[in-house]
């Protein structure tokens, strides 16, 4: 995969969920806002890749904080729906790229969890239409992994290690914040995206 077409799935969500719903019918009144249409109402605006895995002991700490921002990041009615499907209704679109299988990286995001069911709307990168390669274009792409995979996917000069966030707009897949982990931790989870969401 091409960090192109890596970049360019990253950024879909945002042009899919607009062209599943027929302009005329799409809400624009809070009040409009049903069980039927609410995965149209709030489209995610920004999309946080989380460069995590389950065996890094830097990363199980800040797993606490990635909830925070997506709490932060929801909508107004995020609340209203108590279930997985409420996800849709958040700014913003996590995706965690793991250094590890996909249980794994599960694993990392459900034991820190209080509500572990509302975790089934972060996506593994290793899940996508590509194959199980994704996560590895991404980290190339960016030049984001743990230092022992770094020479297997070419990165001569890493970026960042384990954990990393790095924020995207989700329209065109531009980089909105680069170290968006260090952002996430001096500012706190609500001003984060706050400062985020200005950007787009």
């Amino acid at each position: 995969m091409t960090k192109e077409n890596a970049i360019g799935w990253l950024g879909v969500g945002l042009q899919e969920i607009n062209a599943a719903v027929p302009p005329n019918q799409q809400s624009t009144n809070h009040e409009d806002v049903t069980d039927t249409n609410k995965q149209q109402y709030v489209t995610p605006k920004l999309v946080a890749l989380f460069f995590a895995a389950s065996w890094c002991p830097d990363c199980t700490p800040v797993v606490p904080l990635i909830k925070e921002m997506r709490c932060a990041a929801s909508g107004p009615y995020a609340n209203k729906f108590a279930t997985a499907q409420a996800a849709e209704d958040r700014h913003v679109r996590i995706v965690i790229v793991p250094s590890e299988g996909v249980d794994g990286a599960r694993a990392l995001v459900r034991s820190q969890s209080d509500a572990p069911d509302l975790w089934e709307i972060v996506e593994v990168v290793g899940e996508t239409p590509f194959g199980g390669d994704s996560a590895a274009a991404v980290k190339a792409s960016f030049s984001i992994c743990a230092s022992k995979e770094s020479s297997g996917l070419g990165i001569g000069a890493r970026k960042g290690g384990l954990p990393s966030l790095v924020v995207l707009d989700a329209r065109d897949g531009k980089v909105v914040d680069g170290n968006g982990m260090s952002t996430l931790e001096s500012k706190g989870a609500k001003q984060a995206v706050e400062t985020w969401m200005q950007a787009v």
